[in-house]
């Protein structure tokens, strides 16, 4: 079926599609339906309308990947399924799907730029740990996000991934994690703790700048490098910055580190953000520097103060 095959038919609201038909009138379209014989999803109109009326999509299960720019704009939109087996979504693919609620499939191996941008509607999500890379402001502006977990596998968060997010309060790092990107998490003015996994090797600059209430920065990089000097800079003054024990001369020597006028032993905290959750209940235990030491508590044979659960816990 050629370009432009139903040009003028603006009354269309439903639309069940088995093979890709682009140039199609979306103005009116309330339901879309994409079949088990579409492997690739490409956007339907020709870039001059958004789908501002779309309120049910239907995704099929052999849908490998989503073009970028194909439902920017769907406000109306509400929860829909994205399959498993689903591995690319495209730069603004989602973009300002204001009321879109879903939840990223396990085979998702790329994030494009701007994907989920000003999606308001979502409340926390999960990044697979298939996507090595979050590209820039994909998820910027989201601002009922509470929560963001990243599976064990993510190596790099992109640019404003998560900027203005100002919801967001629980942050949970994988231990791959390699490094987080300019304005990461900037302006999420709920943040109030966060935790460093050991392996990050870089951190660009304003990447948790603009959060007031960030007020507990944990960092388990036992070799600090130099970061810029806005990448805490809400943080510095009032918040306190605990590090591995033995660590503190090493980090008032190194730029900006060394600008947070308390920085405390691992050993003195009273909370920790988690770094990866590796049990349902989120209860693995963890000694003062980081390494993991059992499942849950009641592995526990050694007497000592160990980590679990984000809090301090006495074994006797």
């Amino acid at each position: 079926m050629g370009h432009y095959a139903f040009e003028g038919c603006t009354a269309i609201e439903e639309l069940y599609m088995d093979s890709n038909v682009d140039r199609i009138p979306v103005d009116n379209l309330k339901t879309l339906v994409f079949g088990d014989n579409i492997t690739e999803i490409i956007p339907i109109s020709d870039g001059r309308m958004d789908m501002i009326n779309l309120e049910n999509l239907t995704i099929g299960k052999n849908v490998k990947k989503i073009a970028a720019l194909s439902f920017t704009r769907a406000e109306k939109l509400g929860s829909f399924d994205l399959p498993e087996g689903l591995e690319e979504i495209g730069g603004s693919a989602f973009e300002k799907c204001v009321n879109a609620v879903f939840t990223l499939p396990s085979t998702l191996k790329e994030i494009g730029y701007g994907a989920f941008c000003d999606c308001k509607a979502l409340t926390s999500i999960t990044i697979p740990g298939g996507v090595e890379y979050i590209e820039g402001l994909a998820f910027a502006g989201c601002d009922r996000l509470e929560s963001v977990k990243f599976e064990e596998g993510v190596l790099g968060i992109g640019d404003y991934a998560f900027g203005e997010c100002i919801s967001l309060k629980d942050i949970r790092f994988p231990k791959s994690l390699l490094g987080i990107g300019a304005s990461a998490f900037a302006n999420c003015k709920s943040l109030q703790t966060v935790t460093i996994p050991k392996g990050v090797e870089w951190i660009a600059e304003g990447a948790f700048a603009d959060n007031p209430n960030l007020m507990t920065v944990i960092s388990l990089i036992e070799d600090p490098f130099g970061i810029e000097d806005n990448t805490f800079n809400c943080s510095y003054e009032k918040g306190t910055l605990y590090v591995p024990n033995g660590t503190e001369k090493k980090y008032r020597d190194t730029y900006a580190w060394s600008c947070f006028e308390n920085i405390k032993n691992l050993s003195e905290a009273t909370e920790v953000a988690p770094i990866a959750t590796e049990t349902k209940a989120d209860m693995t235990v963890y000694s003062l520097d980081g390494r993991r030491v059992a499942a849950d508590l009641q592995s526990m044979k050694a007497k000592g103060v160990y980590i679990t659960g984000g809090h301090k816990v006495l074994v006797k």
